[in-house]
């Protein structure tokens, strides 16, 4: 027997937000047709529908096409690298052709992580992406890996994003997990950093035979078939990098906190600021264009109190009651400022500007240099691919653009 509701979840894209949203709908008629089929398959059977004929004839023929419901970033990449010329006209000439407004929307997303320029033309960065069968920004996150000499570490945060996470939640035991992966995260407040952590320490436990292994991934509610999927995954990349950084691969998704107001109290040397850490309920996150959101209950920066960086980088936001933000990681500012998106200096008031949302207080040195390190980042690229052969790794600029990141430019 089958019994049909006629319905599915189904993953859609907001282009306008660059939002996922896994929603349920009815399914199309082909769809249900298809679940009909199941029922005579082996032997002779009954289908069930629990839907009416009126209802079956207002479903759609097909389901929409995939181009029409999925982030567009990978598709415009290709195209450009393989026909070049304006995105939009190739586009209209597909068979299901995506609307100017999501072709406009993956642009400026290209834009934003520097894989494209003003002109559409690829950048430095975006010819070395387009060689990869990646995501944009997967393959920034590697490149700046190799750049930054932590390729390890980053192919392992590149290898989770291509499959399930690897951390377990059962229901009975949901606190003792979350505690437990909580654990794996340390004082770094990043979700990614507790995957490398959980990843490193069952790639050791294999050195103790089977048993290490799977005793280990018990003990600390991980799953053994997520984690040997993302070691496959790493050698991929690994392979592919031989072929051909954390917030350089996830800009442009930037999650703003607001901590609440400070409390002051009345001492015998007069009035003081209040010392004390905010409740994790009383801070507030906001996105360029959601307005507030909220992180996932399974992310380690869930219970967090007090950031002391105001800006987290992200890998994903859905939208199911609320838009939840899902493995987040804490991130200094000038990561911010060397990997974000258009740089605007206002001397007069002497800050800087990225993406005309991410404001900083800065003298204009400081705003000068920071314009000066991105061109020097983009034409070391520009050479490495005139000259394969290159080494970088000592280079003088990648020398002070790693000693600015690991101080935060103290």
């Amino acid at each position: 027997y089958v019994i049909d509701t006629g319905r599915h979840k189904e993953m859609s894209y907001d282009h306008n937000k660059g939002l996922s949203c896994l929603q349920e709908a009815w399914v199309s008629k082909a769809s249900a047709k298809q679940r009909r089929g199941r029922a005579g398959r082996v032997r002779s059977g009954c289908c069930y529908r629990l839907y009416s004929r009126q209802q079956f004839q207002q479903f759609t023929e097909q389901q929409l096409p995939e181009v029409l419901r999925i982030s567009l970033d990978r598709l415009c990449l290709k195209v450009k690298t393989l026909l070049g010329g304006p995105l939009e006209n190739l586009t209209q000439q597909m068979l299901s052709p995506p609307s100017p407004e999501a072709i406009g929307e993956s642009v400026r997303s290209l834009r934003s992580m520097n894989v494209l320029d003003e002109k559409e033309c690829l950048t430095p960065l975006g010819q070395y992406i387009a060689q990869m069968p990646v995501d944009a920004s997967v393959g920034k996150m590697l490149i700046f890996g190799c750049m930054l000499r932590c390729l390890n570490p980053i192919l392992t945060v590149a290898a989770a994003l291509s499959g399930r996470t690897p951390f377990l939640s059962p229901m009975d035991k949901r606190e003792e997990a979350n505690a437990t992966h909580l654990r794996f995260a340390g004082t770094s407040k990043s979700d990614h950093m507790a995957i490398i952590a959980a990843y490193d320490g069952w790639d050791a436990s294999r050195k103790d035979g089977w048993n290490s292994e799977v005793e280990y991934c018990k003990a600390n509610f991980l799953s053994r078939e997520t984690l040997v999927g993302m070691e496959a995954s790493r050698n991929d990349y690994l392979k592919m990098l031989a072929d051909i950084v954390i917030c350089a691969g996830f800009y442009p998704n930037i999650v703003r906190v607001r901590h609440p107001e400070k409390k002051y109290v009345q001492t015998e040397n007069g009035t003081v600021a209040k010392v004390a850490a905010a409740a994790a309920n009383e801070l507030r996150f906001f996105t360029k264009l959601d307005g507030r959101v909220f992180l996932h209950p399974s992310s380690v920066n869930f219970p967090v109190g007090i950031f002391e960086s105001p800006w987290l980088v992200f890998t994903e936001k859905v939208k199911t009651s609320k838009i939840f933000i899902k493995n987040s990681t804490i991130v200094p500012a000038y990561g911010l400022l060397l990997f974000g998106g258009e740089v605007k200096v206002n001397h007069e008031k002497q800050t800087i500007k990225v993406d005309d949302w991410l404001e900083f207080e800065a003298p204009a040195r400081i705003s000068v240099l920071i314009k000066e390190m991105r061109s020097k980042v983009d034409s070391l690229l520009m050479e490495k691919i005139r000259n394969p052969a290159l080494d970088i790794s000592g280079n003088m600029v990648v020398t002070a653009l790693i000693q600015l990141l690991v101080t935060d430019g103290l």
